[in-house]
């Protein structure tokens, strides 16, 4: 028996809606995150190898905060955090509507603007990490 090919756009809403309903159910301290009680383990291994924080340690976290109106706590951990919460929230119903009309297009960034973007979310990513390790650094070793 073949199996169906499922609607990208649908698999994204399935997925953006599990993310949200995970994080929903977690529970979250500055070093952890649990889920169902049970306490999950550091899975980065960039922190696992050599102890430092990567440029994403800490989003997860920073998500479940913000999905529990912790915004602060959320802002604090990772910058993405709220961000990635409302993306995750708009992507079920931009979504959904894009399975129930395939032709509808949505309002489009100008060119000028969608270059810069990819460059601004790395940038966004990397500066405060260079930052945070290089305090680390400076404050552990001097």
């Amino acid at each position: 028996m073949a199996l169906k090919k499922i609607n990208p756009d649908l698999m994204i809403a399935l997925v953006s809606f599990g993310i949200l309903t995970v994080a929903a159910m977690s529970g979250v301290s500055d070093t952890t995150i649990k889920l169902a009680g049970i306490q999950l383990p550091t899975i980065c291994g960039f922190k696992l190898l050599t102890s430092l924080d990567c440029p994403g340690c800490g989003l997860t976290r920073s998500l479940v905060f913000a999905i529990h109106g912790h915004f602060r706590e959320s802002y604090f951990m990772h910058i993405w955090g709220i961000p990635l919460l409302l993306i995750l929230i708009l992507q079920v119903p931009y979504r959904i509507s894009k399975v129930l009309r395939p032709d509808w297009v949505p309002f489009q960034l100008p060119e000028k603007i969608k270059k810069w973007i990819s460059p601004a979310v790395f940038l966004s990513f990397l500066v405060p990490w260079g930052i945070k390790t290089l305090a680390y650094v400076v404050i552990r070793y001097l």
